[in-house]
């Protein structure tokens, strides 16, 4: 179940990375920018809370849960930890896209994930959540296929965190006899497209992963 997981991470994030392709500019919502005068740094986690105060967004998850480490979270950046200085951030400011967080429940069954894209000013400008979202649902739907899932079903909606509405899209398939639902935001923060997944075996519990999320 772990390697399911692993993989569906890679896949979110090479689907994030189109994000900012063609799509119609649309109006900004508020909660897609974020400034202020932290300088870039990459998410750092104490206990059961992780916190990236460049973004803005805090993550404290529930009891039974537990967070990727740095190494971890390399690998599935496909970084080599040999070539990887002591402190990451550097290194993941250089790349310009990255995945930032990694948390999942003990039963395998729960995971969210936040990754991040550098953009230039003119992807921010022409940036639409709803268009991107309905650009990449054909190649979802394809690459869930070619992995061995079946009725796969993903549409764009809205997903409510820390008291916002997002647009979002949310996607379900089936692999052998379990069920998957996945749910996914994107906002604008400092120059970066933040995206964040919800994936879950268990129904109508996307909702509650995203409630782990505070953003400010």
């Amino acid at each position: 179940m772990k390697r399911i997981f692993a993989v569906l991470l890679v896949l979110v994030l090479s689907l994030s990375l189109f994000a900012c392709g063609d799509g119609a500019k649309g109006e900004e919502a508020k909660s897609e920018h974020y400034e202020n005068d932290v300088k870039f740094q990459i998410g750092e986690i104490s206990g059961d809370t992780y916190e990236n105060k460049f973004f803005g967004i805090k993550c404290k998850v529930d009891s039974g849960w537990s967070f990727s480490s740095e190494e971890e979270i390399a690998e599935l950046n496909n970084f080599t930890m040999d070539y990887l200085p002591e402190d990451f951030t550097e290194y993941y400011e250089k790349s310009g896209n990255f995945i930032d967080m990694y948390a999942s429940a003990d039963d395998g069954f729960d995971n969210i994930n936040i990754s991040a894209q550098k953009l230039s000013k003119s992807e921010i400008k022409k940036f639409d959540a709803v268009e991107n979202f309905k650009a990449a649902i054909p190649a979802l739907e394809e690459t869930f296929e070619n992995m061995g899932y079946t009725d796969c079903d993903f549409e764009v909606s809205k997903a409510t965190v820390d008291g916002e509405e997002y647009d979002a899209y949310y996607g379900t398939a089936q692999l052998e006899d379990l069920r998957m639902y996945q749910q996914q935001i994107s906002t604008i923060r400092n120059n970066y497209l933040v995206t964040i997944t919800v994936t879950s075996y268990n129904e109508d519990t996307c909702d509650d992963i995203f409630g782990f999320m505070t953003i400010e």
